[in-house]
Protein backbone atom coordinates (compact mmCIF):
# COMPACT_ATOMS: atom_id res chain seq x y z
CA UNK A 1 0.00 0.00 0.00
CA UNK A 2 2.92 2.58 1.15
CA UNK A 3 4.55 2.27 -2.21
CA UNK A 4 1.24 3.50 -4.35
CA UNK A 5 1.18 6.27 -1.79
CA UNK A 6 4.42 7.43 -2.48
CA UNK A 7 3.69 6.86 -6.32
CA UNK A 8 0.67 9.45 -5.75
CA UNK A 9 2.19 12.07 -3.52
CA UNK A 10 5.06 11.65 -6.02
CA UNK A 11 3.33 14.15 -7.87
CA UNK A 12 4.00 17.99 -7.31
CA UNK A 13 0.22 18.76 -7.81
CA UNK A 14 -1.02 16.12 -5.20
CA UNK A 15 1.92 16.74 -3.34
CA UNK A 16 0.87 20.54 -2.79
CA UNK A 17 -3.02 18.91 -1.82
CA UNK A 18 -2.07 16.97 0.56
CA UNK A 19 0.14 19.19 2.31
CA UNK A 20 -2.26 22.10 2.12
CA UNK A 21 -4.92 19.68 3.87
CA UNK A 22 -2.90 18.84 6.78
CA UNK A 23 -4.68 19.83 9.65
CA UNK A 24 -7.96 21.19 7.77
CA UNK A 25 -10.57 20.59 5.33
CA UNK A 26 -10.99 21.98 1.97
CA UNK A 27 -13.67 22.39 -0.56
CA UNK A 28 -12.17 21.55 -4.07
CA UNK A 29 -13.04 25.35 -5.31
CA UNK A 30 -10.51 26.39 -1.93
CA UNK A 31 -7.85 23.98 -3.18
CA UNK A 32 -8.10 25.45 -6.92
CA UNK A 33 -7.99 29.00 -5.63
CA UNK A 34 -4.72 28.48 -4.02
CA UNK A 35 -2.79 26.25 -6.24
CA UNK A 36 -4.67 28.36 -9.71
CA UNK A 37 -5.53 25.25 -11.39
CA UNK A 38 -8.26 24.35 -13.27
CA UNK A 39 -11.35 22.59 -11.35
CA UNK A 40 -11.32 19.22 -13.51
CA UNK A 41 -7.63 18.97 -12.51
CA UNK A 42 -7.81 19.24 -8.86
CA UNK A 43 -10.68 17.16 -8.65
CA UNK A 44 -8.98 14.62 -10.94
CA UNK A 45 -6.40 14.36 -8.20
CA UNK A 46 -8.57 14.37 -5.14
CA UNK A 47 -10.57 11.45 -6.77
CA UNK A 48 -7.07 9.28 -6.93
CA UNK A 49 -6.38 10.42 -3.41
CA UNK A 50 -9.44 9.42 -2.02
CA UNK A 51 -9.65 6.19 -3.59
CA UNK A 52 -6.07 5.04 -2.12
CA UNK A 53 -7.73 6.19 1.09
CA UNK A 54 -5.03 9.32 1.41
CA UNK A 55 -8.19 11.47 1.71
CA UNK A 56 -11.36 12.05 3.83
CA UNK A 57 -14.60 13.07 2.01
CA UNK A 58 -17.63 14.70 3.86
CA UNK A 59 -20.46 16.04 2.13
CA UNK A 60 -21.76 19.33 3.23
CA UNK A 61 -25.00 19.99 1.51
CA UNK A 62 -23.73 20.57 -1.64
CA UNK A 63 -19.75 20.63 -1.21
CA UNK A 64 -17.64 17.92 0.06
CA UNK A 65 -14.80 18.65 2.30
CA UNK A 66 -11.23 16.83 2.09
CA UNK A 67 -9.14 16.11 4.65
CA UNK A 68 -6.00 13.93 5.26
CA UNK A 69 -6.85 10.57 6.24
CA UNK A 70 -4.89 10.16 9.46
CA UNK A 71 -6.14 6.24 10.25
CA UNK A 72 -4.74 5.26 7.03
CA UNK A 73 -1.61 3.31 6.59
CA UNK A 74 -0.12 6.00 4.79
CA UNK A 75 -0.18 8.30 7.86
CA UNK A 76 0.37 5.48 10.69
CA UNK A 77 2.95 2.73 9.43
CA UNK A 78 4.76 4.48 6.47
CA UNK A 79 4.45 7.79 8.06
CA UNK A 80 4.26 9.52 4.83
CA UNK A 81 1.07 11.85 5.66
CA UNK A 82 2.48 12.27 9.02
CA UNK A 83 5.86 14.06 7.66
CA UNK A 84 4.05 16.35 5.35
CA UNK A 85 5.36 20.07 6.18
Amino acid sequence: MCVQCYKLAADEGRHKILTMLKGRTMTVNEITDRLHVKQPTVSHHLKLLAEAKLVTVKKDGRKRLYGLKTDSECYSDCGLLKGLK
